[in-house]
């Protein structure tokens, strides 16, 4: 994407040190911004804990409160805790006509005050991202004060059926379309991360089209300092890795996948993953095979500091995201380690199989790993196109 002036504000809700990987894409974006010389100014707001794996060191990052009820966004099983969780429902129902859920709700106030008594240069670009979503409803107040505003859409919303919109009453979903409408309205330019949700956007609002441009998912070269180095494969013992979240949605590929191992004597695999957040459908047959390890989770800037000791990564994608090419993706496609995608068929499928290194099953028990490893090949040509077109860059 191309920027028209040096000087811009980023305002994101995730920032690190606090958060986790929401804040990853605009902390990346930002250091390309400040390597070009431009001036970037970051607003946040702060978490409860210091939990994000990236360092924001040399950026300028104001955070100003969200107040948003601790209540509601940590609930406590006490008794104290669901009467203070009823009352701040009650009261967010009464003042807010659209997401109750929404972080940004009771932040907007303060961000017009920050705004307000800030100087900024007139040429600055204000770059809104979400969620949450009722952030964007800032750019009216943004363009009153002279200035232009990019929305920026890390995820779906109500497009997508994304946070839960379709849950909410009709009278909440209206009043979050008629927000985005209007915001998009005033908007210079409004970025995804892929060209599959800029195509569901513009179906919903195609009076926005040509506003609409792709902005994918930066690389991660903060966390990737080197490369994985070919292993000599031991067929006897092949070693794969998993490193994430074994999502409710997902439980029959995941069941897939450890029947697989199962079935397969010469496969060893280790997960990386919350262990509290394993779904109790799962728990059982992970433990079942002594050939499955399963391990606390690790920062996602440590990740590619183990991959060495493995012989292939493992993803298990959603339905909801067969078309997405995510952070993921551009990350271990530059890291070039072999990698299984369980995925069905989609428009992630088209994209990653020209890629030797890359390979898109939509069942594990038919796929014969040991033969694909033995006759990977690395095609250099074929990496850089794909690194060009999905590691989203930004200039100025």
């Amino acid at each position: 994407m191309k920027l028209s002036s040096k000087n811009i504000c980023i305002i994101t809700h995730q920032f690190p040190p606090y958060g986790k990987v929401a804040g990853r894409r605009w902390m990346l974006f930002t250091q390309q911004l400040l390597e070009q010389g431009a001036n970037v100014k970051v607003v946040s707001t702060k978490g409860e804990l210091k939990e994000s794996p990236w360092s924001a060191e040399g950026i300028d990052v104001v955070y100003v409160k969200d107040n948003y009820p601790k209540a509601v966004k940590k609930p406590s099983n006490s008794l104290y805790g669901k009467i203070m969780f009823r009352f701040w429902i009650a009261f967010i129902k009464f003042k807010y006509k659209g997401y109750l859920f929404d972080k940004g709700l009771f932040w907007i106030s303060n961000l017009k005050k920050f705004i307000s008594n800030s100087q900024f240069e007139r040429d600055t670009i204000f770059i809104l991202t979400g969620a949450p979503f009722s952030l964007f409803t800032l750019g009216e107040f943004i363009k009153s004060k002279g200035f232009k505003y990019i929305l920026d859409y890390r995820d779906p919303y109500t497009w997508n059926n994304a946070y839960g919109f379709d849950e909410m009453p009709e009278s909440r979903r209206n009043y979050e379309i008629a927000n985005e409408k209007i915001a998009a309205k005033g908007a210079s330019k409004i970025t995804f991360p892929n060209e599959e949700m800029v195509k569901e956007y513009s179906g919903m609002y195609p009076e926005f089209k040509t506003k609409c441009e792709v902005l994918a998912h930066p690389l991660d070269k903060q966390s990737i300092t080197r490369k994985w180095q070919i292993q000599v494969l031991n067929n006897e013992k092949i070693r794969l890795v998993y490193a994430g979240t074994l999502y409710d949605g997902c439980i029959n590929e995941f069941k897939d996948l450890i029947i697989w191992i199962k079935e397969n004597s010469n496969l060893c695999l280790t997960i990386y993953t919350h262990l509290d957040m394993i779904p109790n459908d799962l728990q059982r047959l992970l433990k079942s095979v002594d050939r499955i390890s399963i391990r606390q989770s690790i920062p996602a800037t440590e990740v590619y500091t183990i991959l060495n000791n493995y012989d292939a990564y493992l993803i298990i994608q959603s339905d909801e995201k067969k078309n997405y090419v995510t952070t993921k993706f551009v990350d271990l496609v530059y890291f070039e380690i072999p990698t299984v995608v369980h995925c069905s068929q989609g428009v992630l499928t088209d994209i990653l199989t020209p890629l030797p290194h890359m390979e898109v099953v939509n069942s594990f028990n038919s796929f014969n790993i040991a033969k694909w490893l033995q006759n990977i090949v690395f095609d250099k040509t074929k990496i850089a196109s794909f690194l060009e077109k999905y590691a989203g860059k930004i200039e100025t």
